[in-house]
């Protein structure tokens, strides 16, 4: 909620500026729908597959308790990898389309009224709010992972990752990405104290 409240105006902004001007970015806030497109149309085809209305050699609809099949998980990597390289579009894109609009304040007109928003500042509390929040997640799944496998060492030497691959790097994996998400987040929020600097 505090992403969306926090982005909705410039999101707004961004939008109206860049479809009343060819040259504010309107090419790249059409790369995240692609993306999710993308993405939505590979989902039907793992549905596809699974249902056994498409059949992909090596590739089989149920997989039972033991060796993962080889084209399974070559499929399901593969579902990772469009979910990965889409969002990293979709979010270079909107961060150029921002980059590309004069976004520091712009005029809301709702039911009869005229608002004026400096958006950047109006965004600064719901983007310290996420922040802290992915703070807590981020020290809450250190903790989580630090307790469960303390009491279940086998686990984390084990091959109980997705798709039958080794628990460690996944775990890793899942807390280096939550910790640079949660430092890109307090680094945009060192950037963004520039908003509170008088107009």
């Amino acid at each position: 909620m505090a992403v969306v409240i926090g982005g909705l105006p410039l999101a707004t902004t961004v939008i109206r500026r860049a479809v009343s001007s060819p040259h504010h970015g309107l090419g790249w806030l059409l790369v995240p729908p692609i993306a999710f497109l993308a993405l939505a149309a590979y989902g039907l085809l793992i549905l596809a597959v699974g249902t056994g209305r498409i059949q992909l050699p090596g590739v089989v609809p149920v997989v039972n308790p033991g060796p993962f099949p080889a084209g399974n998980r070559l499929l399901m990597e593969g579902l990772l990898a469009v979910f990965v390289l889409g969002a990293l579009a979709s979010t270079l894109a909107v961060w150029r389309a921002v980059g590309e609009t004069d976004v520091e304040q712009e005029t809301f007109h709702l039911f009869g009224t005229s608002t004026t928003v400096r958006v950047y500042r109006f965004a600064y509390l719901p983007a310290l709010i996420t922040s802290l929040a992915m703070l807590v997640m981020l020290a809450a799944s250190i903790a989580w992972s630090w307790m469960s496998f303390s009491a279940l060492p086998y686990v984390l030497a084990g091959d109980y990752g997705p798709w039958g691959l080794a628990t460690w790097p996944w775990v890793a994996g899942i807390i280096a990405l939550m910790s640079l998400a949660t430092l890109a987040a307090f680094l945009g929020l060192a950037r963004g104290r520039t908003a509170f600097r008088p107009a």
